[in-house]
């Protein structure tokens, strides 16, 4: 898979969009229930998946994520 190219939408999340942040590009998602989002990014070669955690801000949680970077 491309990290460049929208992952394919299925019935569990939504895709939302995707953005750069601190040189990353990152895919946000949004779980059936709106409550999750979840981001997609790639390290190291590898495409990774990551919940924001229910209710949270994903902003905050990008933020923290890649303070170091």
């Amino acid at each position: 898979m491309n990290i460049d190219k929208k992952t394919e939408q299925d019935k569990y999340f939504t895709y939302e969009g995707s953005f750069i942040y601190k040189g990353r590009l990152i895919n946000l998602f949004n779980d059936d229930y709106g409550q999750s989002w979840h981001i997609q990014y790639e390290r190291e070669g590898l495409l990774v998946d990551e919940s924001c955690g229910s209710y949270c801000d994903w902003r905050d949680y990008v933020e923290w994520r890649f303070m170091d970077e």
